[in-house]
């Protein structure tokens, strides 16, 4: 993997840690230690859903989850960037995707081999930070691949 592939795929861990540390931020500003509480586990649970999920599943959940989500822009905003993640982690979004295009200009052979040896080490990337940001792997005796 040449350098400027590894800086770009860095560069989107950072850009979703940043999502992650600002919204757990933002939740735990809630006033109420138990509504607090619960605001970060349903986040971090939806989190984790996002890594592994079918789109109809998150989707799913999402609504059952944020049930008011359709009339609040920061709700809104977590749904977008949760969906994305699942696109991301699942490699179900598009090659024409920005980030993907970013990815793959790094690249000097863009074979469908290469684009989905990309993705995949994206998924991997993105799922290991949340698997470690949410502390699923000592909850859940997850070992993420090295």
């Amino acid at each position: 993997m040449n350098t400027e592939l590894q800086v770009k795929i860095a560069l989107q861990k950072n850009k979703i840690e940043q999502f992650i540390n600002q919204m757990r931020q933002i939740l735990s500003n809630t006033p109420d230690e138990v509504e607090k509480e619960n605001r970060l586990e349903i986040f971090d649970t939806l989190l984790l859903l996002a890594t592994y999920a079918d789109p109809a599943e998150l989707e799913n959940e999402l609504k059952s989850s944020l049930p008011q989500y359709e009339n609040n822009s920061t709700i809104n905003y977590i749904c977008r960037k949760l969906r994305e993640i699942n696109g991301f982690c699942k490699c179900s979004l598009s090659d024409e995707h920005e980030v993907y295009q970013d990815l793959f200009s790094a690249l000097t052979h863009t074979s469908s081999r290469t684009k989905y040896s990309v993705r995949e080490l994206l998924s991997e990337t993105i799922s290991n930070l949340i698997i470690e940001t949410t502390n699923a792997a000592g909850i859940y005796q997850i070992s993420p691949p090295r």
